[in-house]
């Protein structure tokens, strides 16, 4: 690996997403476009940046915090409708052998729901929030 040293800052232009920026004194600069900076402007750069980090860090918990009440909902949902329907299935007239069957496999639907919580909490799912 290279290692260079940085021997100069040249100035460029911010974004507008960085907003206005509040230094006791501009920078100055010369005729080459080198600026220089105090250790408190750095720091107050450093600060707006860590700020606007934590802004972006809290909207994403927002947007999964979101996501997964919707999803608890959706879910309680499905396992409320089958239960219904295993109630509607004792009510009605059918062979053991296929009332049997079908418990089985609505309870392994009810299984399939609630082991696919885990998977609400996995970081890949909260890729397709936009």
């Amino acid at each position: 690996m290279t290692r260079r040293t940085v021997q100069s800052i040249r100035a460029f232009t911010f974004s507008p997403k960085f907003g206005a920026l509040d230094f006791e004194s501009a920078p100055q600069g010369d005729a080459s476009g080198v600026i220089s900076l105090t250790a408190q402007d750095l720091s107050r750069l450093l600060e707006n940046a860590r700020v606007e980090m934590i802004q972006e860090h809290t909207h994403q918990n927002a947007k999964t915090l979101e996501r997964l009440e919707k999803t608890a909902i959706e879910l309680k949902a499905a396992l409320k409708h089958l239960l219904e329907l295993a109630d509607h299935l004792d009510r009605i007239k059918m062979e053991e052998e296929d009332r049997s069957r079908a418990r089985a496999l609505m309870a392994s639907a009810c299984q399939l729901i609630v082991d696919g919580q885990g998977d609400l909490f996995d970081p890949s799912a909260a890729s397709t929030d936009r």
